[in-house]
Parts: structure tokens; sequence; C-alpha cells
């Protein structure tokens, strides 16, 4: 168990990170990425994570308890929502932006650290899968993150070492749940439902909306589309 545990840490850690790490590095070289590119990640980051959602989570977090499924989704989704409302705070100061974008990032990071733990404890594919989508969310994020940074004018080193501490909260959450998901069982089906809420909250109200005022253009449709054309490739293969 502890090979697995190590294994499951280390997988899940570096498919993720990539992530990041890319984001970071684009948003750094590009200064300021523009609102058609940011907005086309997003749109395709939706889909691909819209498919794993539906076809994958919620199914398997069903199979664990029904009623325990809908009900941990919905707090999970009501608990974020009261979390983005409290730091979404309007300043025109851009270390301020950054801090309080940090520090969202940060938060919900957390629970994307367990559900890729989670999704590994329960089977490798289903770990893979998570890691995956989260790794593809993770680099319009981290090109956001960086833009008010370059902005504040930080010097380049600090903005990558910034962004990528907010990764941090992902290697816990991780952690969390490899380790609890091997103790009980239980656990893994409520993670998983929390998992779906999440998920869904990211997706519907916080990627496709903000992609949406990023760049009205058509376009956008056809990256969530091939999104969800990838993601059910995988789904299907994995």
């Amino acid at each position: 168990m502890e090979e697995k545990v190590i294994y499951t840490i280390l997988l899940a850690v570096t498919i993720s990170f990539l992530g990041m790490l890319i984001g970071t590095l684009i948003g750094v070289m590009m200064k300021k990425p523009s609102n058609r590119l940011l907005s086309n990640t997003l749109c395709f980051g939706s889909g691909f994570m819209f498919i794993l959602v539906f076809a994958d989570l919620i199914p398997e977090a069903l199979e664990w308890n029904v009623m325990g499924t809908l009900t941990i989704s919905l707090v999970s989704i009501f608990i974020l929502f009261l979390l983005d409302y409290y730091f979404s705070g309007n300043t025109n100061n851009h270390k301020k932006v950054a801090i309080f974008m940090a520090a969202g990032i940060m938060l919900h990071n957390f629970p994307e650290g367990l559900i890729m733990g989670v999704g590994f404890m329960t089977n490798d594919a289903l770990g893979i899968k998570m890691s995956m989508m989260i790794g593809l969310h993770e680099i319009p994020e981290a090109m956001t993150l960086t833009a008010p940074m370059m902005a504040a004018k930080m010097k380049k080193k600090n903005i990558i070492i910034s962004t990528l501490a907010t990764f941090i909260p992902s290697v816990l959450g991780i952690f969390i749940g490899v380790i609890f998901s091997s103790i009980s069982k239980s656990f893994m089906g409520s993670a998983l439902a929390l998992a779906s809420g999440v998920m869904a909250y990211v997706v519907f109200l916080e990627m496709l909306p903000e992609a949406s005022k990023l760049y009205k253009g058509k376009d956008s449709y056809v990256y969530f589309i091939i999104g969800t054309i990838l993601a059910s490739i995988i789904v299907i293969l994995l």
C-alpha cells in the first residue's frame, strides 16, 4: 500500500503541475495573453471537464450513495459560491488583484488535489483522467494569474515562484485524499461527490462565464466541442 500511495502522489502531482508550469511560462513570455486566447483555452478546458464530470465523476459517486452524492454536491456548490463571493473584490491595484486571485486559486486547488488523490485510489484510469482534466484547467488559470503580476512590474522570477506556490494546496489535497481513501471506503464516495460539485461549479459558474466575458467570438464554441470530443475519447479508451 505504501508503494501505491507514493506512486499515486507523485503521478498526480506531476501531471497537474505540468499544466500550472506551462501556463505560468506562457503567461510570463507573452506578458499579457490575448483575451481571445484565454477564452478559447478556457472553453477547451470546460468542454474537457464537462464530459469527465458527467461521464465519470458523478456515475462513480452515485454507485456509492445516490442521496449522499446529491446532498454533498449541492452543499459543495453552495460553499464555493460563498467563498467566490467573499473573494471577488474589485480594485485597480494590480498587486491586490494578484493577491485576491492567488488566494482564490489556492482555495479551490485543495479540493482539486483531493479529487486527484481519491481518483487514483478508486482506480488508476480515473486518477489519470482527473489529473489531465485539472492539468488542462491549470494552464489558463496560471496564465490569467501572471497578468496582474506582470502589470505590477514584478520580477519574472518572483512571478514564477508566486504562481507555482498556489499549487501547494493541491499537493496537500492529494495527500489527504490518498490517505483517507485507503482508510475509509465511505470517505471515497463522499470525496467523489464533493469532486462532482466542485468541478460542476468551476465549469458552469467560473470557466464558461469568464470565457464569455473575455471574448464573444463563435470560435469559442468550437474549442468547447473539441474539448468534449477529446474527453470522450479518453473516457472510452481508459
